[in-house]
């Protein structure tokens, strides 16, 4: 994995960091001691001499899909997240009071994440990834920041 960011850290810096050649994708994961989250949010990346300048936006919360096209200096970047919800349970008896966690990985994770290689270097990457949390962060101890083939992390790279 690129690293694990605390709760509370909304972005990470990544300086030179080798990657192979078809790595094209960040990917963050919402994570605790069960795990991690079964879908991330992502960001896909080209070298920083690339051509492309097209951005796609996609969220697929509500069965709905959208897509915005923007401009992105020297970069492709392509981001998406998933919005689900997350239960926690509480047992009471006469002698104690004990609150339960369904021992799950989290359900919910970031949005808005974003990633332009500000390094000319081929398969070396520098740059602030940067995220929106989630608003309810009860069962996230972690962000577990990836470099992966595509957006379903194949191929993911720890580095």
């Amino acid at each position: 994995f690129l690293a694990d960011v605390p709760v509370g850290t909304n972005s990470y810096d990544v300086a030179g960091v080798t990657i192979s050649a078809s790595s094209t994708f960040i990917l963050n994961y919402a994570a605790n001691d069960a795990g991690e989250q079964s879908t991330p949010a992502f960001a896909a990346f080209s070298d920083f001499n690339s051509q492309t300048t097209t951005a796609v936006n996609t969220s697929s919360s509500a069965n709905a899909t959208e897509a915005s096209t923007s401009t992105v200096v020297a970069s492709n970047s392509t981001s998406g997240n998933i919005t689900s919800t997350t239960n926690t349970g509480t047992t009471m008896n006469s002698t104690f009071v004990s609150t339960q966690s369904n021992a799950s990985a989290p359900a919910v994770g970031v949005s808005n994440l974003t990633f332009i290689d500000t390094n000319g270097q081929p398969n070396v990457i520098s740059g602030t990834i940067a995220w929106t949390p989630p608003s309810d962060l009860a069962n996230i101890s972690l962000f577990r920041l990836y470099v992966a083939d595509d957006a379903m992390g194949t191929n993911r790279q720890f580095l």
